[in-house]
């Protein structure tokens, strides 16, 4: 029975290469932090994170900053073991913007493998402009160039996709794998991050401008078969309403993305979600919903010495798969 479903997953994962499904690197929500509030972060992105959802928001953190996640997905499905894990860096300079990298790595019972190293650069444009300099009665004041807090951001990724036959006969002898079980390429997204006001920001992500080609195998024609990432756009807002009461820093956001496979129907996603701090912005909570699931959790922050650790968790039940406790997600994130 083991053998058979492993059998049938591996059928499910190939099912991409002879039918438009499109699912590679269609999991975008890695980090706790932003999986508690529903994946509605491209709009907030104020730390290390923001290199996969927005790399314009990287310019926001203050000082070098590292995350380590682990996401245990779908936890309890029979014979199934589906695992993401994230590595990220961050380090600001104050007069030339922030360089980022980041490690992204999703398997599928060690049938199905997704990797993605990329290098990240935000800008924050309206410091860069620099300012002028205007003369008030006999003083000289200075004054910024834009007003207008405005950040853009450029990722520049390697993905590759492995496909493991090495313990099933049947799919080592498939003509499909005959020349390669791996691909992948250059990819590249670009983002923008602005903020009219103190508490409301706005983003434009547009995800692999830049797309390499997925697929392995030749089409019906006998060529080399021709599937590139699919590109996604997304708009994203968030509205900061400070503190109230026994809340700390709320933020709520949303966030639309349309993802447009090559011959294929577009997708449109949509996530929502909210986040508070507590007792002195050391302790938080969050909750937040998409169209494929619904997500809560926390995090904590605590100092040692000159360094920052923040722990984060979040739960997210997805809503189209059963017989599962859903997607647990951890995060370790130090700023030092």
């Amino acid at each position: 029975m083991k053998i058979l479903k492993k059998i049938l997953l591996l059928l499910f994962l190939l099912l991409p290469i002879a039918y438009p499904l499109y699912p590679a690197f269609k999991e975008n929500i890695w980090p706790a932090r932003a999986s508690a509030m529903g994946g509605a972060f491209c709009a907030v992105s104020n730390d290390v994170s923001a290199m996969i959802f927005n790399p314009a928001g990287l310019s926001q953190i203050e000082r070098r900053e590292a995350n380590f996640g682990y996401t245990q997905k779908f936890m309890g499905l029979p014979n199934v073991t589906v695992g993401n894990m994230a590595v990220m860096f961050g380090y600001p300079f104050e007069k030339i913007g922030t360089f980022g990298i980041s490690y992204l790595s999703s398997d599928v019972s060690s049938l199905y493998a997704e990797q993605t190293l990329a290098l990240s650069y935000s800008a924050p444009i309206h410091k860069m402009l620099g300012t002028k300099t205007v003369k008030v009665g006999k003083r000289s004041m200075e004054f910024p160039n834009m007003t207008l807090p405005v950040y853009a951001g450029l990722n520049l990724k390697m993905l590759s996709i492995k496909y493991n036959t090495a313990g099933d006969e049947r799919a080592a002898k498939d003509p499909v794998f005959a020349d390669a079980q791996v691909s992948g390429g250059l990819a590249a997204d670009l983002g923008f991050l602005v903020k009219p006001t103190e508490k409301l920001s706005s983003s434009l992500v547009v995800k692999n401008l830049l797309s390499p080609n997925l697929a392995i195998g030749k089409d019906s024609a006998g060529a080399a078969a021709s599937e590139p990432a699919p590109m996604e756009i997304g708009v994203g807002a968030a509205y900061r309403f400070g503190d109230f009461g026994a809340f700390e820093d709320f933020v709520a956001a949303l966030d639309i993305a349309n993802r447009m496979p090559k011959d294929a129907a577009a997708e449109m996603n949509w996530r929502l979600g909210a986040e508070s701090w507590f007792a002195y912005h050391r302790y938080a909570a969050r909750i937040g919903f998409n169209n494929t699931e619904l997500a809560l959790g926390g995090g904590l922050i605590q100092t040692v010495g000159s360094v920052e650790i923040q722990l984060d968790y979040s739960f997210a039940l997805p809503l189209s798969v059963s017989d599962n406790s859903g997607h647990h997600r951890l995060s370790v994130t130090t700023r030092f």
